[in-house]
């Protein structure tokens, strides 16, 4: 189960990243006044960053 979890999330880990990266901005609109574009490519890469951790935690047995 491990395995294909992990394999999941970095098969889907961009489609993820734009989700959250929506998710974060639409419930938190101050983020869009005061970052801006850029700041949203920041989120939607950090974003990418934690689901490789993600997955690589997984795939170590160390989810948590």
């Amino acid at each position: 189960m491990q395995e294909k979890s992990n394999q999941i999330i970095l098969h889907k880990k961009l489609e993820l990243a734009d989700k959250i990266t929506e998710m974060h901005f639409q419930g938190n609109p101050e983020l869009a006044k005061r970052y801006g574009a850029a700041g949203r490519q920041r989120c939607h890469e950090d974003a990418v960053n934690h689901l490789e951790f993600l997955a690589e935690a997984i795939m170590m047995e160390h989810p948590e």
